[in-house]
């Protein structure tokens, strides 16, 4: 009977654990074999196990110390299995110890109230009830951790993390007033195996239910994905169907262009100067609609900011423009991407305004000596826009993510930030 206590114990503590990770890392490290990650939980589970015979060899206070250490240093490499950093890592193992710590103090809280309804009950149920019911406590209080921790990532529904916690609760309550139901009417050894019986399938029901909720909640993640990753597929099509528009204009202006002069020539010759001029008023309208407002030298930065001021016209928003570039060493298909998604974001911004006399993009765009620097500006509702970093990536999705990895690629330097209903967006690339 003990050996099966210990067995259900062991599994059920393994399995809390495996989820704990799962959620502070994620999946495991592909390069570990699955044979020898399931081998590490095992050799940790016997090392927790062997703590057991050391309180009855050592003094009570030694063997609880080497019990901490041993906890500690198991979980440690436990940890090894994951990828992370070591600061997470340490975190993780501190803060699933604390969280056994103060699931065993408020097991043990309920002694009294077990020895109240049955003076008589046996020394071995207690320490099952105690045991087990401290473990549904860690489950608990990792799960709202996980939550918390993932929260920060993704955003977490309330239904979802409800879902989560509420059938370990409901657990605890079952287990606890299950074990007192019968306690008068059925001898020890017959009331520790349907204590046993209900408790691992209240176990196996919360493992379940985490796997099934958390499957759920991963897939709802990827479809998010990769809706945000059609959206930007999308808007970086247009951007390059707009540069490609934009070059496609200049060849077709240079190709007319000798034809333009072979005309104004003639009528040059035939002292018609009143058609010229008529006739350069018409050149010069004709290229005032057909192109770039913005002429650096570089056709992806013309196109897209040309086309930024054409659309911000269009919904009247003040633009202001300050450029001073020749950029050689970015490609055209980064620069789409850098400049393409904080452009539209801003005209999205800007376009939400409630007061659209107030609504403006300030664009700032030097490249020297030193690297390229752009400062974009615009106007935005401070209620529906993120203050921190992370908050506006999360915002924005895949379009300053995809900027990020660009920049990073560079190894530049961004920031996104909204001050006083302005939206900041700050790249720096060295020369």
């Amino acid at each position: 009977m003990i050996f099966l206590v210990e067995l259900i114990s062991i599994i059920f503590d393994a399995s809390i654990c495996i989820i704990y990770m799962n959620m502070m890392f994620g999946k495991r490290n592909t390069r570990i074999n699955f044979i020898i990650w399931i081998l590490s939980y095992i050799f940790m589970e016997s090392l927790l196990v062997s703590g057991t015979f050391i309180h009855e060899i050592l003094p009570s206070s030694i063997a609880s110390v080497i019990c901490l250490l041993t906890s500690i240093g198991s979980m440690f490499l436990i940890t090894l299995l994951y990828n992370s950093n070591m600061i997470h890592r340490i975190f993780v193992v501190i803060s699933f110890q604390v969280v056994t710590i103060i699931a065993e103090f408020l097991s043990m809280m309920t002694q009294p109230l077990l020895l109240s309804i049955n003076p008589n009950i046996s020394t071995l149920y207690l320490n099952i009830i105690f045991s087990f019911l401290s473990k549904f406590i860690i489950f608990i209080l990792i799960l709202i951790i996980g939550i918390i921790y993932k929260h920060k990532k993704h955003s977490i529904t309330f239904r979802y993390s409800m879902q989560l916690i509420l059938l370990p609760v409901i657990s605890i309550i079952v287990a606890f007033c299950f074990s007192m139901m019968f306690n008068n009417y059925l001898d020890d050894k017959l009331q520790i195996l349907i204590t046993l019986i209900v408790i691992t399938l209240l176990c196996a029901i919360c493992v379940i239910n985490y796997s099934v909720l958390n499957s759920y909640y991963t897939i709802n993640i990827l479809e998010n994905n990769k809706m945000m990753l059609d959206k930007q597929l999308a808007l970086q099509e247009r951007q390059y169907e707009h540069v490609l528009g934009s070059f496609t204009q200049q060849r077709k202006l240079i190709h007319d262009f000798n034809k333009h002069l072979t005309y104004i020539n003639e009528c040059a010759r035939q002292n018609n100067f009143s058609e010229i001029n008529n006739y350069c008023q018409l050149m010069q309208e004709s290229l005032a609609n057909t192109y770039n407002k913005i002429n650096t030298g570089n056709i992806a930065i013309d196109a897209l900011v040309s086309k930024c001021i054409n659309d911000a016209k269009d919904i009247s928003v003040t633009t202001d423009i300050k450029m001073e570039t020749a950029i050689k060493n970015i490609s055209n298909y980064d620069i789409c991407i850098i400049l393409g998604n904080i452009l539209d974001n801003a005209l999205f911004a800007a376009n939400n305004i409630p007061i659209q006399s107030d609504a403006f993009i300030k664009i700032n765009i030097l490249n020297n000596k030193i690297g390229l620097k752009i400062e974009i500006l615009n106007s935005c509702c401070d209620a529906d826009k993120p203050q921190k970093n992370k908050e506006a990536l999360s915002y924005h999705g895949y379009g300053l993510t995809n900027i990020s990895d660009c920049v990073n690629k560079y190894k530049g330097i961004c920031d996104f930030y909204c001050d006083n209903n302005i939206f900041h967006s700050n790249i720096f690339i060295s020369a």
